[in-house]
């Protein structure tokens, strides 16, 4: 089974206001991403004013009955994300818990757009182009020397910021590998995990 996480681009989504209006000490704003299994809303801390971005679980997309699997493979994605020290090409995770028995993921808000989108309406010099790939490596480089491997990586899981900082985002089939064990943590062997376009062949 193929597990495909990855949220479409930025700018193409139906924007509406959320189902539920809290989520912890958090106001939800506006829709401004989907996946295969949880929705991406602009937030604000109630009390300190911070805007952040959260990571809902939505039953009505997967399911019911894929829900509680979905519960630990976001309790996992939080526990992933928390491995990684900050990095300036990483949207870094700020708080994870329960809303209504649906876990939600708080992360560092993005203003931008995804890599899809800047590549498909904007012409890039070959300068440019070889930067921005030079700051997805270097950030994928980071993740892996905390023993964490995305396994979705793409240009729509890539925001670049006013400033022209990649900054990759949704580690929900992202895996732990022990560096004693080489093992993974995350998901059964055999499995295919990622969007079959952007899988290496093997």
């Amino acid at each position: 089974m193929t597990t495909m996480t990855g949220f479409q681009e930025l700018g193409k989504l139906n924007e509406g206001p959320a189902v539920l209006s809290k989520v912890g000490p958090y106001h939800l704003g506006r829709e401004v991403g989907r996946g295969a299994t949880g929705v991406i809303y602009e937030a604000q801390h109630v009390e300190q004013g911070r805007k952040v971005l959260i990571k809902l679980l939505n039953p009505n997309v997967i399911g019911v009955e894929k829900a509680s699997r979905q519960d630990a493979l976001f309790a996992r994605e939080a526990m992933n994300l928390a491995k990684i020290p900050r990095h300036p090409g990483i949207v870094g995770i700020l708080d994870a818990g329960l809303a209504e028995g649906l876990p939600y993921i708080v992360t560092e808000p993005v203003d931008g757009q995804s890599l899809a989108l800047g590549l498909q309406f904007r012409k890039q010099d070959l300068r440019g182009l070889v930067r921005l790939l030079r700051d997805v490596a270097l950030a994928v480089e980071h993740s892996h020397r905390n023993h964490i491997v995305h396994r979705n990586l793409k240009p729509s899981n890539v925001i670049v910021d006013g400033a022209g900082q990649p900054r990759i985002m949704d580690f929900g089939s992202a895996k732990h590998v022990d560096p004693q064990q080489h093992q993974s943590t995350t998901y059964t062997i055999g499995a295919a995990v990622g969007t079959p376009a952007y899988m290496s062949p093997e």
